[in-house]
């Protein structure tokens, strides 16, 4: 059972990193030669977001001094779904909580 809560409670902590660089990526927007970064839940390293992840009217990296290659599009439905993840994964921890809470009520 801990093992399921460890697992849980280790999503959540990476798509709180991967929220944190949407939240960059969406400040920056506005930011000239800013390139938008991907968090890599593998590495837990941030990377310069590439070809297909971006819209087809961004793609590409930004010469200096041009506008940031940020896709708000990207970014938003990148958010939705970490969001979902995030949520996901705290369902399965206040299941085992509540589990572990009936096993105690059982045996105590």
């Amino acid at each position: 059972m801990t093992a399921l809560l460890d697992i849980a409670s280790e999503g959540m902590r990476r798509s709180a990193r991967a929220i944190d660089t949407i939240a960059r990526n969406i400040a920056n927007v506005e930011t000239e030669g800013y390139r938008a970064q991907r968090h890599d839940p593998s590495t837990g390293v941030d990377q310069a977001r590439t070809g297909m992840s971006q819209s087809p009217l961004r793609q590409g990296s930004p010469e200096e001094g041009s506008a940031s290659d940020v896709d708000l599009a990207t970014e938003f439905v990148d958010l939705r779904c970490q969001q979902t993840t995030y949520d996901a994964n705290a369902a399965v921890i206040r299941v085992g909580d509540r589990m572990i809470g009936e096993l105690l009520d059982l045996v105590g």
